[in-house]
């Protein structure tokens, strides 16, 4: 479902890291007016808006040609990923840059629109975004015309652009990403994946060597030690790195997970144990996975991790559906 509109909160009070957690509004991106940066993101990526040069980032990727579009930008294929006419780019001559207009919207708070171009607005289920370093990151999905979409990755404070990519209506953005806007994961039809990592410190965006096929469908992703998905057959699994094409199993039932987040080699992920209660499982390094939280008299929506901590909400009654957090 597409609408033209992203609300972005710091939640101290839940995570002391400060994740990012990514809600709706109404036709404008919000964020807090203390999203200051701490300095430890990579040089390339510290460059304001006004002084930010054009560099391209690096990709890990044989047999690429180069376009440019209509607004100047270069767009670098991605050979793997022809059939969905995947292209990426990590540079935006200064002719092409376009920023929101903030305005403030309360103590701490400053809105603007979501979308800049697209008149077909700004995904809901797409979005995502995760704080590193005291920074705001966030992955956003527009419709372009006449069938196709971009994703940005970009940080919040200044709305640096590590990386974009466009791609035609055959394939589609995995939904259900947790806490990870440096993933760009895309699928054909639901049962064949390719993947793409953002290196916020870096400035290198590495993808898979080959399309991943699986049996079952993806519920959720998350990036864990790599890319990793959950699925309806009930397994959890994981690519060994990014530049693996064949998943392992990280785990096998007894749970169906809906929900999953990764951060810092650790994924957690929930789901129902047959018909009376829901866990909350996790994994870290790609290691045995453990229960660690059983739930009797809720069901269990949404999970995330901050560096030190994780956070759960349950629900109760009919008509409630998990959401990515």
């Amino acid at each position: 479902m597409a609408l033209g509109s992203i609300k972005f909160q710091r939640a101290r009070s839940l995570l002391n890291a400060g994740t990012l957690l990514v809600g709706l509004g109404a036709g404008f991106a919000c964020r807090r007016a203390d999203s200051t940066a701490s300095g430890q993101l990579a040089d390339a990526g510290d460059a304001s808006p006004a002084d930010a040069g054009s560099d391209s980032l690096s990709v890990s990727v044989a047999d690429a040609e180069n376009s440019i579009d209509e607004a100047g930008v270069s767009w670098t294929s991605v050979a793997t990923a022809a059939s969905c006419n995947l292209r990426w780019t990590g540079a935006w001559p200064a002719t092409a840059r376009k920023y929101r207009a903030w305005k403030p919207c309360g103590d701490g708070c400053s809105v603007a629109p979501s979308s800049l171009d697209s008149p077909r607005g700004v995904s809901i289920e797409d979005a995502t975004g995760a704080t590193f370093d005291g920074d705001g990151i966030i992955r956003i999905r527009s419709g372009i015309e006449p069938s196709g979409s971009i994703v940005e990755v970009l940080r919040m404070r200044d709305e640096w652009r590590f990386a974009a990519i466009r791609f035609e209506s055959s394939c589609a953005l995995l939904a259900a990403t947790g806490g990870a806007p440096q993933l760009l994961p895309l699928t054909t039809d639901g049962h064949a994946y390719f993947a793409g990592v953002v290196s916020l410190a870096a400035n290198s965006v590495d993808w898979m060597p080959a399309w991943a096929t699986t049996k079952g469908s993806q519920l959720s992703n998350f990036l864990g030690t790599s890319f990793g998905i959950t699925e309806s057959t009930g397994d959890v699994l994981q690519l060994d790195s990014i530049k693996s094409s064949t998943f392992s199993i990280l785990d096998r039932g007894p749970i169906t997970s809906y929900v999953s987040y990764g951060r810092n080699q650790l994924v957690v992920y929930s789901g129902e144990v047959g018909s009376t209660f829901e866990e909350i499982r996790g994994s870290f390094q790609g290691a045995t996975p453990q229960t660690l939280v059983s739930l009797s008299t809720t069901d269990c929506h949404a999970v995330a991790l901050s560096d030190d901590k994780m956070v759960w909400i349950g629900t109760h009654g009919r008509n409630t559906q998990p959401r990515p957090v």
